[in-house]
């Protein structure tokens, strides 16, 4: 029996924009339009049927000459920011958006998507339970870009020759402050009462300010950029026994000194194997802070003064200006591109 075989078309968007899951388009030898389908549960992955499509959407056309028959693996597609479009099987997709998971940051319904997709489980999936949630998360987003185009914007000087020069201000990167009226959220805060009310007044973000004061204090030194307290709330909310580890902190100094050892330990596995501490500016200085503010979260979760969800808080916001500044690199400038 020969199999009929179909020719990938372009992909239908359903008019969103990038970036964006695509769905996969293709056209039979009689230039009909189909979409495939996997309903083998066995196979997840293998196209069991062609079904023929009708919906009325916009389709970007592609110029692949790719055929795909019955029992091929399915096609799944993501329009990336820049509308470059990429297409492959899971395995392959999944590596792009691994890669590049990060820079999808400030875009919670595609972040909490990808997550999906990779069946991976982040932090900040917590602050996109529900629908009204996820569009919370959007909103607050969207204000915390604006607050840093606003409050890092360069700054244009003229030097003693009339050359004029752009210069970012002073503390462009030392997001960290532990004045209370100077931190960062403090002036998103401040910020936010034209640029978002409802934030400021009716939401869980309004009290981001005071959960940044009651983590720290004279006992900690803080890191001087946003991405080095992303990394760290992170590797501490992902470790899998962090309830057990809580339940298991006291108060005598050797435990804590103990502590200290095993979570900068931690920290350092993280910095070490999933980042490139020259890519992130992180130096030794900072390596040594980290384990002092990993052992502060743990110590603040013990003693409840804090919780996961506000830790988790304090992080997406901080990703959000670190993806703004451009602390979050991502593929789009690398050309990174996996292989099959």
């Amino acid at each position: 029996m020969i199999k009929l075989e179909y020719k990938l078309f372009g992909f239908a968007n359903g008019g969103g924009t990038a970036p964006q899951f695509l769905e996969p388009v293709f056209n039979d030898k009689n230039y009909s339009l189909f979409v495939q389908s996997c309903t083998d549960d066995s196979h997840p992955d293998e196209i069991t049927e062609f079904i023929r499509f009708t919906d009325n959407v916009e389709v970007l056309e592609n110029s692949s000459e790719e055929i795909l028959t019955l029992g091929c693996l399915c096609l799944f597609a993501v329009r990336d920011v820049g509308d470059r479009v990429i297409c492959g099987n899971r395995k392959y997709l999944a590596k792009y958006l691994r890669f590049n998971l990060n820079s999808y940051i400030d875009n919670p319904y595609f972040f909490k998507n990808a997550c999906e997709f990779l069946k991976t489980q982040r932090p900040e999936l917590k602050l996109f339970s529900s629908h009204s949630s996820t569009l919370e998360s959007a909103v607050f987003s969207h204000s915390v870009q604006r607050f840093c185009d606003y409050e890092y914007k360069e700054k244009v000087f003229k030097s003693h020759n009339n050359t004029v020069i752009s210069r970012k201000p002073q503390h462009y990167f030392d997001v960290f402050e532990t004045n209370e009226e100077k931190t960062v959220f403090s002036r998103w805060l401040d910020f936010a009462k034209d640029d978002s009310p409802r934030l400021v007044k009716h939401s869980k973000w309004k009290d981001i300010n005071k959960n940044y004061i009651s983590l720290f204090d004279d006992e900690c030194q803080v890191p001087n950029n946003a991405y080095v307290f992303f990394l760290i709330a992170r590797s501490v909310l992902n470790d899998k026994e962090i309830d057990i580890k809580i339940s298991e902190i006291k108060c005598k100094s050797s435990d804590r000194v103990s502590i200290t050892k095993n979570i900068d330990k931690l920290t350092q596995t993280l910095l070490s194997e999933n980042y490139s501490i020259d890519k992130f500016n992180i130096n030794k200085a900072e390596r040594r802070v980290s384990s002092q503010v990993a052992s502060k979260i743990y110590s603040s979760l013990s003693k409840k003064k804090t919780s996961k969800l506000e830790i988790t808080m304090l992080a997406y916001f901080l990703s959000l200006v670190s993806k703004r500044s451009g602390e979050i690199s991502s593929t789009k400038d690398k050309d990174y591109w996996p292989t099959q």
